[in-house]
């Protein structure tokens, strides 16, 4: 049982844990990392499942990674004005070099990297999968650091014991991100499968083929600060609208682009059974905190191409997800 099992009062802790405690923050990485899983190898849904097929179903271990990240967030971490801690555990993900090699066959000289060019350009570039965090301030050897928000741990305090905290960013500003990058990833909106295939993936389809026009691509990634849905039900639509917001008036061409896929969704919405508005723009500086939080918002990053716009390196395969 948990309750029963966490110390009684602060006193009770280790000698010194909760005073060592007081030094690391969210964000902060310890080094070697020996992450874990439950597993059943008959059903596997990594390799590394598939390999305990004599073992049954139980714990999967990984061999440690070069760190670790600590989500928690820091005042769970620290608990320093708790007369009774209550949270014996941190959670912690996994931090590696997406540049590192290794070889998929390994009867092969052939390697690979661990994350292949086009994911390690979408990171650079400020976008990528939601659950690679792009440390890039983070640099103990060259490469590109990722934490991996796939595979978290509960991981016990005492094992913090005797660990230096390592700062993985350069700015209070930039530790940030790791506590919005939880949240992205844990809000992310579910919507009716007819939206999806009349509007997101039509318009993951549309942001791809601007590889033709980086320039209108970049200033849609610059000017657009919000995708937005307004429904009767995100789930079972039967009438939704969609909103461009943005910090300042979007250009002209950036405007002229949403409004003809927009014209377009409208049309497949109406052969798919529910009814979708005009596309609707606003600047944020004018938007009353009302209207505001009527819509279904995220960052334009939730629905941005998928890995092969930005082009697939000649030795690596396509690392792709549609739904990056």
């Amino acid at each position: 049982m948990i309750e029963p099992g966490i110390p009684p009062d602060r006193g009770a802790w280790p000698d010194g844990l909760l005073d060592h405690l007081q030094r690391f923050r969210q964000g902060d990485l310890i080094a070697g990392f020996p992450a874990l899983y439950l597993g059943d190898p008959d059903s596997p849904g990594h390799a590394q499942t598939a390999a305990y097929a004599d073992s049954g179903p139980g714990v999967i271990e990984f061999e440690p990674f070069p760190f670790g990240m600590v989500l928690t967030q820091t005042c769970d971490i620290r608990e320093e004005n708790s007369k009774r801690p209550s949270r014996p555990w941190v959670h912690v993900a996994p931090v590696y070099n997406g540049e590192a090699k290794y070889k998929p066959d390994p009867d092969s000289a052939t390697e690979r990297s661990l994350l292949g060019s086009n994911i390690r350009s979408m990171l650079v570039n400020g976008g990528g999968p939601l659950y690679l965090l792009f440390l890039k301030d983070f640099n103990p050897e060259p490469g590109l650091w990722v934490a991996d928000l796939r595979l978290i741990v509960a991981t016990d305090k005492g094992w913090l014991a005797g660990r230096a905290p390592i700062r993985a960013f350069d700015t209070e500003v930039a530790r940030r991100d790791v506590g919005r990058r939880l949240a992205m990833l844990q809000m992310r909106p579910a919507f009716d499968e007819r939206f999806e295939a009349a509007v997101r993936r039509p318009l993951i389809r549309a942001l791809r083929v601007l590889d033709a026009d980086s320039a209108l691509h970049d200033a849609i990634y610059r000017e657009v600060h919000q995708f937005a849905v307004r429904s009767d039900d995100n789930i079972n639509m039967s009438r939704a609208e969609v909103w461009i917001l943005s910090l300042a008036p979007l250009s002209e061409p950036v405007r002229q682009w949403f409004e003809a896929q927009g014209a377009e969704w409208q049309a497949s919405a109406a052969d798919s059974g529910f009814d979708l508005l005009p596309t609707q723009f606003s600047d944020l500086r004018s938007m009353t905190a009302e209207e505001y939080l009527s819509l279904t918002t995220m960052p334009l990053s939730y629905i941005s191409p998928d890995p092969p716009w930005y082009g697939v390196g000649s030795d690596e395969q396509d690392d792709s997800v549609e739904d990056g």
